[in-house]
This record gives structure tokens, C-alpha cells and sequence, in this order.
């Protein structure tokens, strides 16, 4: 393939547990891609932190910061300036097992107060009672969900993360890709892919337990060895 197309780099940390690499080259083989193993030496990590602080503009939220910038620092060492991300598919086609679970549960109970409260369920809804004139936690979630009335359950909260949830992982993508001067592009948020995918039932993307339902669909065709039946694994770092 042509240069930048052949290659592939994932993280691996220490903790196996968090560990994908193995599935990654076993995918990427089949497709002739070779994936280069990142990591980052533990006496490294509290300069930078430091570092990515600055960067970020803002403490880190998550530690996977941290892998996403390995993956770009790696990668920019060996000469690459572009890299793709797989960005918004959990987002676009419900690939977190709370869609179909919440999903069911506002359709029993016609409360749909987890669009808003979905990321913390426990200490938001108990603070909101105390302040019933007040839309308490996420304003911009609040105006979100009132938008996505006339849709299914499912794409209800979709769309609500894609405007939400979504932008964080987008800010680390770029900000991390760009403190190692790298770019970041994310290939399922091609416009047309985002409206086709938008338009989808929501239980064509996930039901009875089942996430990604149609996007795992179109990889059994494609991918060896059961790859595309794994539970999800996010990407992570312990």
C-alpha cells in the first residue's frame, strides 16, 4: 500500500487487562497493515503530565490522554504527519451498552432524564431535586435533548453524546495529535456517513444487548476470527 497506509500503532500498557494489541494485529494483518507496539516507561509519566497539561490547557480528564499522545509522538518520530482515528463510532452507531439499557428503562418508565443526567446518574438527579426551578448539571445537555423529540429512545441519546460527550474526544484527538505534530482525522465523521448513520433506527445499532449491531453486521464480512463479535474494549490505560 502507499506510504502512511500500511502502518498501524497501537498502545500496549502494562497492565494487560487494558491490553489490545494482539487483536489489533490480527485485524490489521488481514487487511496487510502492520501494527507497531507504543508504550510509555512508568518514570516518564509525572513530566509528562506535566507536559500535556500545558498542551491541554487544562488538567487531563483521563489518563488515555496520555496513550493517545504516545501513539502520536511514536508515529511523527517515524516520519508519519497524518494519522486515522476510528473517533465517533461508539457515538454514531451505539456502541456503549447504556444506549439499549437506558433506552429500555426511559421506555418503561417515561422518564427521560437520563439524556441529560447519562454520565452521572447518582449525584445530579439527588442535587436537581433541590433546586426545582434550576436545570442543574449540563445546561447545553438540557437544550440538546429537547432537540432530538420525534426520534427513537436510542438516537435520542446518540445524538445528545454526538453534540456532547463526543467534543471531548475530539479536543484530545486533535490536541494530543498536535502537541506531537501529528493531525488527527476521524473517517467515520465523513458528513455523508454521519447522516446515513443518523438516519438508522436505533434498534438497527443496538438491542438486546447487542451494541454496533449493523456496523458489526458489515465487519463479519470482512474481519478473521471473530474479531468483530468481541465485547468493546475502550481505549484506556490503568
Amino acid at each position: 500500500g502507499r506510504r502512511g497506509i500500511d502502518r498501524g500503532f497501537s498502545f500496549r500498557a502494562p497492565d494487560r487487562a487494558y491490553d489490545e494489541l494482539e487483536d489489533a494485529r490480527a485485524l490489521s494483518g488481514a487487511f496487510g497493515v502492520s501494527v507497531d507496539e507504543v508504550g510509555i516507561p512508568e518514570e516518564d509519566v509525572p513530566d509528562l503530565l506535566a507536559q500535556l497539561t500545558w498542551f491541554y490547557d487544562e488538567p487531563l480528564p483521563r489518563p488515555h490522554h496520555l496513550a493517545a499522545y504516545a501513539i502520536s509522538r511514536q508515529a511523527r518520530a517515524e516520519g508519519f504527519r497524518l494519522l486515522l482515528s476510528g473517533e465517533g463510532g461508539d457515538e454514531l452507531f451505539a456502541g456503549y451498552a447504556r444506549y439499549d439499557e437506558l433506552g429500555q428503562e426511559m421506555s418503561r418508565t417515561h422518564d427521560t432524564s437520563p439524556l441529560v443526567f447519562a454520565h452521572n446518574r447518582v449525584a445530579l438527579p439527588r442535587i436537581a431535586r433541590f433546586f426545582h426551578d434550576r436545570r442543574f448539571g449540563n445546561a447545553y445537555r438540557f437544550w440538546c435533548a429537547e432537540r432530538t423529540h420525534g426520534l427513537d429512545l436510542v438516537n435520542r441519546q446518540l445524538l445528545v453524546d454526538q453534540w456532547t460527550f463526543l467534543q471531548h474526544f475530539l479536543q484530545r484527538s486533535d490536541r494530543m495529535g498536535m502537541a506531537a505534530g501529528v493531525e488527527i482525522r476521524v473517517p467515520l465523521l465523513d458528513l455523508e456517513l454521519v447522516k446515513y448513520a443518523n438516519g438508522l433506527p436505533g434498534a438497527e445499532k443496538t438491542s438486546n444487548g447487542e451494541t454496533k449491531k449493523c456496523l458489526r453486521a458489515v465487519a463479519r464480512q470482512t474481519f478473521p476470527g471473530g474479531l468483530a463479535d468481541k465485547p468493546k474494549q475502550g481505549f484506556d490505560m490503568p
